[in-house]
């Protein structure tokens, strides 16, 4: 219980997927400068899904959030990781 307590505020705040959506429009906008850092090719590839795997993230963030501030010993998380399961796979 103790680490998933700890893990909640990670997961929210620095999340790969957080870091990822927080160069997303600077890059973006360079595309259509006179000098891009990426190309429209690689922006896209990069960023393929984003939004699907931000609502993924935050769905599940929230789910999990909810349950460990609700916890007792009778709880249990892997139902909230087969739900996960299904999310990316119909994304």
């Amino acid at each position: 219980m103790h680490y998933l307590t700890s893990m909640i505020p990670t997961m929210s705040k620095n999340s790969s997927l957080v870091c990822l959506l927080q160069h997303m429009k600077p890059l973006k906008l360079s595309i259509e400068s006179s000098a891009p850092i990426l190309t429209s090719v690689d922006y896209n590839k990069i960023f393929h899904k984003l939004d699907e795997l931000r609502t993924i993230h935050t769905v599940f963030f929230n789910d999990l959030e909810a349950r460990v501030s609700h916890w007792t010993d009778r709880h249990l998380i892997g139902d909230l990781f087969l739900s996960l399961v299904s999310l990316i796979r119909k994304c």
